[in-house]
């Protein structure tokens, strides 16, 4: 086959500026010549070897083809093309009006070919044109021309580089949609595809807003059109944050960063005006026209974004809620595990809206992030700190971060629900121990039972909760531990030293007995401070309450009457507790009580009474005044004190709202 040598006047500096361009910008000019060649069907292929590797990629297109007798017109000027002001079919301006889109090419591919058929009256020719970078200036011809079957182009691009190679990438499809989608949106006739996919823009595009803003440019009011698309998820776009300028026919000019960083929402920008009609790339480096341009549209873009992000944080909070580093169970029933999760739920939330480059860090640094943010939802204040420093947070929004556990009552809440919880399960464990067989028999009084109730002492009323006065200690400590609680310490001193002369002169004195627990609170009333004294008696379970445990009661009964009568008053109030698993229930002894059914076993004046207790009457109480408690805690947390709350820790967080 005879062939024919063209060499381009273009030197070797040119072409080397003309390789420099991104691979994917390579690969478009030759997407733009089959537009520029009135094609409605371009077809691109990544073609790979036996080993899977990319070896080849070929561009077909249905256009017109390249007329032979135009070929020196088409490859052999250079900054000086044909299709400067000329017009398509369509009566749009051509793309490539500089002569230099051949050249970019060796920024992929190392040899290059077209195979060509273009309709010459009434019959199809075809001819094969080919180049090489070791001769970039020369262009070969076949000089045989064959019959053709369809008019169109294939551009074989082989021996692909380094650079070329990147083009092997998810990301290639989605940078391709990005750059043509308004040319596309623009010519519905028009298709383009990549392997078995179709360039369409329109699946992928989550939001979109539109204008038209006015711009000097050396004195002159230049009209541009801006088009901002914010992208789904599911757009995998190589680099998301491109601005894109066209001309008023979308050809496609040239490439700049957004100026917006990226990871706020994957995004681009389109730009549309007729000053890049007669756009220099030279001059506007000297210039900086297009650094002008990206300025004034940088407070919209972020507008833009950020409405973006706030309409759509909720979907992708969701999404991270679903990742196995997310701290909480999808099930929970408790209310206050219910209210911390939605309190973490909403600053988890606020810090992603903010800043959804954290959702980047590796898997095991964000499990340890948001572990530690439940830290400090739940009560640990010291954990805040190390979270403010994962967040990258400045001084005023660590400080911000840090006031979230000194204004917010979530975590006293947290701790007096959790406390409350405990408590039911030791009511539970109680209950079993005081009447289950085999605890009943072996189970001690003073050695074990007492030992645990004395640290759980709330049993008898959440006011008696730590306020033991004394523990396995005679009447006199009792007296004395009475006497201190709202007097002052002479005064003690006399009690004690009347305590001691009272126990000299009578050995058998009932000061000596020694009750098991002696606990007191205390409230203030108009009348004074007011002193509730609870004296108790523990009996073994399996000891049954008799005449015999009812006078031992009676016998401290008598002994704080009979030293501090004085005190037994409105203000100074006494009861006494023997309590076993079981009491006697015949008639002779229920004659004795005042109230069996109630335990009430006598009642001297309005102030001193002495009851006999089952563990059982003591257990239901209890657990009856827990209920009670837990039922008010969960009222604090109904949904409009709840909605309070979640304000509140917005109002400290303060992550911009």
């Amino acid at each position: 086959m005879n062939i024919l040598t063209r060499e381009v006047l273009i030197t070797e500096e040119s072409i080397k500026k003309l390789t420099k361009v991104p691979a994917i910008n390579a690969l478009c000019e030759a997407i733009w010549n089959s537009i520029d060649a009135d094609a409605t069907h371009i077809h691109i292929k990544t073609n790979r070897n036996e080993s899977g590797l990319l070896q080849q990629i070929s561009i077909e297109d249905n256009g017109k083809g390249i007329p032979y007798e135009k070929f020196d017109d088409c490859f052999t000027l250079f900054q000086k093309s044909w299709k400067k002001n000329n017009r398509r079919e369509n009566n749009k301006l051509y793309h490539g009006q500089k002569g230099e889109g051949r050249f970019k090419l060796y920024a992929i591919s190392e040899n290059i070919q077209w195979d060509t058929t273009y309709q010459i009256e009434d019959k199809l020719e075809q001819y094969s044109i080919s180049c090489n970078h070791h001769e970039p200036k020369k262009f070969t011809i076949s000089e045989e021309v064959k019959l053709g079957k369809k008019c169109g182009t294939i551009l074989y691009l082989n021996n692909l580089n380094k650079k070329g190679l990147e083009l092997d990438s998810e990301s290639l499809l989605y940078n391709l949609i990005a750059i043509f989608a308004l040319f596309l949106e623009s010519d519905s006739s028009l298709t383009i595809m990549l392997n078995e996919n179709k360039l369409n823009p329109k699946p992928f595009i989550l939001e979109s807003n539109k204008g038209i803003f006015d711009i000097d440019i050396e004195g002159e009011i230049v009209e541009i059109k801006y088009r901002f698309i914010a992208w789904s998820k599911d757009f995998k776009y190589s680099s998301n944050k491109h601005t894109y300028f066209f001309d008023d026919d979308h050809n496609y000019i040239l490439e700049k960063p957004s100026g917006v960083a990226g990871n706020i929402t994957p995004h681009s920008v389109f730009l549309q005006t007729n000053y890049f009609h007669s756009f220099d790339g030279l001059y506007e480096e000297h210039t900086n026209i297009v650094d002008k341009i990206r300025k004034f549209y940088h407070p919209l873009l972020i507008d833009f974004l950020f409405f973006v992000r706030k309409k759509y944080a909720k979907e992708k909070f969701d999404e991270f809620k679903q990742e196995r580093y997310y701290p909480f169970s999808t099930s929970l029933s408790e209310p206050i595990e219910i209210a911390q999760k939605e309190i973490f739920d909403l600053c988890a939330f606020k810090i992603l809206e903010e800043d959804p480059k954290v959702l980047n860090k590796k898997d095991h640094s964000l499990s340890i992030l948001f572990k530690l943010l439940k830290k400090v939802i739940e009560k640990d204040k010291n954990i805040a700190n190390i979270v403010s420093e994962v967040l990258d947070l400045d001084e005023v929004e660590g400080k911000q971060f840090n006031q979230i556990l000194k204004t917010t009552t979530l975590p006293k809440l947290i701790s007096h629900y959790d406390e409350l919880k405990r408590r039911l399960l030791f009511l539970d464990v109680l209950d079993d121990l005081v009447h289950e067989k085999f605890y009943v028999k072996h189970l001690r009084e003073r050695t074990q039972l007492h030992k645990i109730i004395e640290k759980e002492t709330w049993i008898f009323g959440d006011a008696f909760s730590d306020n033991i006065g004394s523990s396995d200690q005679a009447l006199d400590s009792v007296i004395k531990n009475n006497f201190s609680i709202d007097n002052s310490e002479e005064k003690v001193k006399i009690l004690t030293e009347e305590l001691r002369k009272s126990k000299s002169e009578d050995n058998e004195t009932l000061l000596r007995k020694i009750p098991d627990l002696y606990l007191w609170s205390s409230f203030h009333s108009n009348s004074g401070n007011i002193i509730n004294n609870l004296v108790i008696e523990l009996k073994a379970p399996k000891v049954k309450i008799g005449y015999t445990e009812i006078e031992q009661i009676n016998k401290y009964r008598r002994g704080i009457m009979d030293n501090t009568r004085h005190r037994v008053n409105d203000l100074n109030r006494w009861t006494y507790y023997v309590i076993s698993s079981k009491i006697k229930s015949d008639d002779t002894f229920r004659s004795e009580f005042v109230d069996y059914d109630n335990g009430l076993l006598w009642e001297g004046v309005k102030n001193i009474r002495v009851y006999c207790k089952t563990w059982e009457s003591i257990i239901k109480e209890s657990r009856r005044n827990i209920e009670k408690m837990k039922r008010e805690l969960e009222i604090k947390i109904s949904q409009e004190e709840k909605e309070v709350l979640l304000d509140q820790y917005l109002k400290d967080v303060k992550f911009n709202i």
